[in-house]
């Protein structure tokens, strides 16, 4: 039986715990983003008292623009933590021109 080469071996461990960290961090922003998206509604009532900006209520704006803006804000961090964190980490990094 001819044994596996070392190298292959080791690329696909590298591969593993490069896709287990990717799979962590998605999981982590993607309970950020849950929480943002649906933790508010149920006290939506009590922060209309509270008004921001322009008096708009703070529940409104949660639910209107708060989501959004934080699902954005997640999307930047997602890029900026496989590129500057995980993909160096594992020799993943693209050459930049």
């Amino acid at each position: 039986m001819q044994q596996p080469h070392p190298e292959r071996t080791q690329m696909n461990e590298r591969l593993q715990l490069y896709w287990r960290e990717n799979r962590r961090l998605i999981l982590a922003l993607f309970v950020i983003w849950l929480l943002a998206g649906y933790a508010h509604p149920p006290f939506a009532k009590a922060l209309n008292n509270i008004t921001i900006l322009t008096g708009f209520p703070l529940g409104y704006w949660l639910s209107s623009q708060g989501s959004i803006t934080i699902f954005v804000i997640l999307i930047f961090v997602y890029a900026l933590v496989m590129n500057k964190v995980i993909d160096r980490k594992y020799g993943f990094e693209e050459e930049e021109e």
